[in-house]
């Protein structure tokens, strides 16, 4: 449906900036469902709208992080990035008018929840394709970034201690309705959309919705296995080349990532070239 807002004593139609500011506005689509009394929403836009057009319309720069829509009292007007801007008349026919498609989420599947679709030809256990619960319906995962961690971060939800990435429909194409998006992981996390909810608040990448994907480059997928679990603070390789060199983790209850961000200053600090030596000369697994 379309979405009009009240202003100074109108009822005016929403344009949005698409191209600047689209990031934002599946955000902003759920909160102005949350404010009608919705728990969720999908945003629509323009041509496919319903409902009748407004000659007042005002232009809403929007821009809605996770934190923000999730909340039971968040109102649109909540979402806004810059002052409202005001025209009597839109140029270009309305096709940039916001417009939502509300919902309640069904109850007993949380928002996010993961599941694995086997492939029935390969027969390996705790192996497959991931599928993602996500605004009110299932659909296969085109994650662009995927790896270890978020790997880990599923197989670990999914009841394994442990995993790897799999990617490019090695378990069978993504067919029918994908969600492509991006992970932000530390390592540590037991729920994939920990991951998700991380990329939306400090990257603002949203997940987007493809009918029908025809490329499967980022189809993903893991390979879930339960390791026979160390003394806390053994380490390991992973993802190496070579078997003596890779990403380093640790045990701390489960598998953990040791990772140091690149946009910390000091960063260079925090690991050296002594840690190193220290963490070689110990026994890893």
């Amino acid at each position: 449906m379309r979405l009009q807002f009240w202003i100074s004593g109108v009822w005016a139609s929403i344009h949005v900036d698409v191209v600047n500011y689209g990031r934002g506005l599946p955000g902003a689509a759920r909160a102005a469902c949350r404010q009608l009394g919705w728990s969720s929403g999908e945003l629509i836009l323009g041509t496919a709208l319903n409902g009748s057009t407004s000659l007042v319309t005002f232009d809403l720069q929007l821009g809605c992080r996770t934190g923000l829509w999730n909340s039971s009292s968040v109102r649109l007007l909540d979402c806004l990035t810059a002052p409202i801007q005001g025209y009597a008349n839109w140029g270009d026919g309305h096709a940039s008018d916001f417009g939502v498609t509300c919902f309640n989420e069904t109850n007993g599947v949380r928002q996010g929840a993961i599941r694995l679709v086997p492939d029935p030809e390969s027969g390996l256990q705790g192996t497959g394709a991931l599928q993602l619960w996500y605004n009110g319906m299932w659909g296969y995962l085109q994650i662009e970034n995927w790896n270890w961690a978020g790997a880990l971060a599923a197989c670990r939800e999914l009841g394994y201690t442990s995993g790897s990435p799999l990617m490019g429909a090695v378990m069978g194409a993504a067919t029918g309705p994908t969600w492509y998006g991006y992970v932000a992981c530390t390592g540590s996390e037991t729920k994939l959309w920990d991951c998700i909810v991380a990329s939306l608040e400090n990257y603002v990448w949203d997940m987007r919705m493809i009918l029908d994907p025809t490329d499967h480059t980022y189809d993903t997928g893991v390979r879930c296995y339960n390791d026979t679990l160390p003394p806390i603070g053994t380490l390991r390789l992973g993802r190496g080349q070579r078997p003596n060199e890779g990403h380093l983790e640790i045990f701390l209850d489960t598998w953990t990532v040791l990772a140091v961000s690149p946009y910390e200053p000091a960063a260079r600090h925090y690991f050296t070239q002594r840690d190193a030596l220290v963490a070689c000369s110990r026994p890893y697994v």
